[in-house]
């Protein structure tokens, strides 16, 4: 094969070491960033013009002929001779079927209206992303981890595609990333002024000096015997992507997996040191448990109209059927499944496990799937589940919750996420296992000169960061003020867990509840913008106010939680007034005697409201929705309801008697809220 370098010199010209660490990643064993980019770029290529509900990857792990590779790459032959003098190493290569293949323009001179196609993305630039909705990537850095598996940061690519006018058409190349920089450096200088970039391909050769890929069949089936790889025949499409040179032992050093026990004989794992074949099986069904083996994952999409594939996978062609998923790695797939039931409406028959909507303001944003399972029901002989979800709990005696969440792509973002705060541990054999999943076909609105909307898999998407790693909420286009969605997915799905699963004892239940009484008590005294008199009712005087007209009663019928009170308000226009035609309610807290509502008191300190209104009810006694339209319509520059507001729908004044039941979450105990009408 021929070889092109890239010019160093080129304007905003690349180099390999910035290529290497574009990913920004040093923290997670490389093997994890490995299976989630490469089973997201197969996935995300999903033939949607088949009727196969899957796509199948197999993950190849084998000896190549190195003279034999090393004869037919140009320009570097005697090097990488020098440097493997062997005459067999080990390569990783990912192989999927029912994808499209690397599609579009052969050639960079051929791409048209910046449509580059699945081939120039991921072979021939840095930084594309994918434009397909409810893909995987945002950024396009991904693919650099195929560099850094390869011990010179070689990497070969085989597809085949199916063109517009139905015919077949192999194509085959290779990139080489490296670090300029290092003594050990493959690549030969790009010109006589010792000038290196790091990067360059292989291929079939333009007149320009260009390359492209070759599209030869005897060469590439010759170049395919290498690796003892066979080609794609009949009509069969996909891709191939080949890692020589690996250095097994430094991606074992990352292991994630420690194990105190030897491992049953029929495990899938080998007993004793674990191969790269078992880190594979292991970060495979770590990440995609969603996904893998999943009909339920295809069929839910389905009914949202979205066209999408669950996973077969296998090692060395050996599937990874669901007998051989590991117990905890099943279960984290049931939850997925009772998650999506409860999306689809349908009848959850797994009687272990609660769910719970997920709401941002009325729209329902996904969805909580929560149990508290037994050890021996997660891992086998007394082994931790922690290290195979690459949790760390040392030196710990308490069991942290399992907690974790995914978007569209079905690939779990992450275990534990810090932005979850505090959550309730257990004891002994009990673990906690929790699983949000997005209702990714929801939309949400912003404003940006006038209201647009934005579906909430995109948003979600546009905050991963390159490594997929985390949500963290941002501002959309122009918009400057954050939608803080994720903000509020986080703190609902961590109320939820510490109410259900959060243990006191009997004086702490009582201090915490005599603690709420006494918050109660201050949060009672309302603080009307103009005084009134309670006049004549049988309620106390510090429970009744009146403002514009209106007056409130506060119900002694109250609910307590651990993070959040419930309590009603009856409103009513005086008797001797004609009605009103608005009225607002404000939650705040007092500030040297004076009321501060929410949205000042984030503005003077720079912190987050320690209070939000969480949800409202309205128990209409006269029809007050005939007459006035409901809304929640005040909330803080980081996104916090504190206020609703009732306005007259023809703008005239009318009678009414309405309760008002009012959920109010407290994020902070060390204020007390309070409500001005």
């Amino acid at each position: 094969m021929k070889i092109q370098q890239l010019d160093p010199t080129a304007n905003m010209g690349q180099v390999g070491s910035s290529v290497l660490r574009a990913i920004q990643n040093n923290s997670d064993p490389l093997i994890d960033l490995f299976i989630r980019e490469s089973i997201q770029n197969s996935l995300d290529a999903g033939d949607k013009d088949i009727s196969t509900p899957y796509v199948c990857i197999d993950f190849i792990v084998k000896e190549f002929n190195a003279n034999k590779l090393n004869l037919s790459l140009e320009c570097i032959t005697e090097r990488l001779n020098n440097r493997f003098p062997n005459e067999f190493y080990k390569f990783i290569a990912v192989k999927d079927t029912n994808t499209t293949g690397l599609t579009g323009p052969l050639k960079r001179s051929e791409v048209r209206d910046n449509k580059y196609g699945n081939l120039q993305k991921l072979v021939y630039h840095v930084g594309k992303p994918q434009e397909i909705p409810g893909a995987g990537g945002s950024w396009g850095y991904g693919k650099t981890l195929y560099y850094r598996i390869s011990q010179i940061g070689l990497v070969i690519y085989y597809s085949r595609i199916k063109k517009d006018d139905g015919e077949f058409e192999s194509r085959l190349c290779a990139v080489m990333c490296e670090n300029e920089k290092s003594k050990d450096a493959i690549l030969p200088p790009y010109d006589e002024n010792n000038n290196k970039s790091g990067i360059a391909w292989w291929g079939d050769i333009d007149d320009k000096s260009n390359t492209y890929p070759i599209t030869d069949e005897n060469n590439i089936l010759n170049f395919l015997e290498i690796f003892g790889i066979k080609p794609y025949v009949k009509d069969e499409v996909g891709t191939i992507v080949i890692i020589p040179y690996i250095n097994e032992q430094a991606l074992l050093n990352e292991n994630s997996i420690e194990l105190s026990l030897d491992l049953d004989n029929d495990s899938f794992l080998n007993a004793g040191k674990l191969s790269i074949e078992d880190e594979f099986r292991v970060a495979i069904q770590r990440w995609y448990s969603p996904r893998l083996n999943n009909p339920q994952y295809q069929i839910h999409y389905d009914r949202c109209g979205k066209i999408v594939k669950y996973l077969k996978a296998s090692i060395n062609g050996d599937e990874i059927t669901i007998d051989q998923m590991l117990p905890i790695f099943k279960h984290i797939q049931e939850l997925y499944n009772c998650a999506i039931k409860r999306m689809d409406n349908e009848v959850i028959s797994n009687e272990n496990i609660d769910t719970e909507i997920i709401q941002y303001y009325s729209t329902s944003v996904g969805v909580l799937a929560y149990t508290q399972i037994k050890k021996e029901e997660l891992i086998a002989n007394e082994n931790s589940p922690y290290p195979f979800l690459n949790i760390d709990n040392y030196n710990r005696q308490d069991n942290i919750p399992i907690v974790c969440m995914t978007r569209q792509p079905g690939m779990i973002v992450e275990y534990n996420p810090s932005s979850w705060g505090n959550l309730p541990v257990t004891h002994d054999e009990d673990f906690i296992l929790a699983f949000f999943v997005l209702d990714s076909a929801q939309k949400l609105s912003f404003t940006e000169g006038d209201v647009r909307e934005i579906e909430l898999e995109e948003y979600v998407r546009q905050s991963e960061c390159a490594d997929h790693l985390g949500w963290q909420d941002h501002s959309i286009g122009n918009n400057t003020r954050k939608i803080r969605c994720i903000g509020k997915i986080t703190s609902q799905c961590c109320n939820i867990l510490n109410e259900k699963f959060s243990i006191k004892t009997e004086n702490e239940e009582s201090k915490t509840l005599s603690g709420l009484s006494v918050l109660l008590g201050k949060i009672l005294a309302i603080h009307p913008s103009k005084k009134g008199t309670g006049g004549g009712h049988s309620h106390n005087d510090e429970k009744i106010k009146e403002d514009n007209g209106i007056k409130y009663i506060m119900d002694d019928d109250i609910v307590y939680s651990q993070n959040s009170i419930s309590f009603t308000v009856k409103a009513m226009p005086k008797s001797k007034s004609k009605g009103v035609s608005k009225a607002t309610l404000l939650l705040g807290t007092m500030v040297d005697s004076s009321f501060v509502d929410c949205d000042k008191w984030e503005h003077d300190t720079g912190l987050i409201s320690p209070f939000s209104i969480e949800n409202y009810s309205i128990n209409d006694d006269q029809n007050i929705n005939v007459f006035f339209d409901i809304s929640l319509i005040k909330t803080t520059k980081h996104g916090e309801i504190y206020g609703l507001k009732f306005t007259s729908k023809d703008n005239q004044k009318h009678m009414f008697s309405a309760s008002i039941t009012i959920t109010i979450s407290l994020k902070r105990k060390d204020l007390l809220p309070n409500i001005k009408f």
